[in-house]
């Protein structure tokens, strides 16, 4: 449901990803991971 709801604000208003974290103080990768949303950055491992 929440991530519905963000989808309908992004639609609507524009909202972006970044912003709500700006909104909510926390970090962009904790918004994506609590909407359930994959990052699509590149990861670097170590082997």
């Amino acid at each position: 449901m929440l991530r519905s709801t963000f989808e309908l604000a992004e639609q609507d208003t524009g909202l972006t990803i970044r912003d709500l974290a700006n909104e909510l103080a926390w970090k962009p990768a904790r918004v994506r991971e609590l909407l359930g949303m994959p990052d699509s950055r590149p990861v670097l491992r170590l082997v």
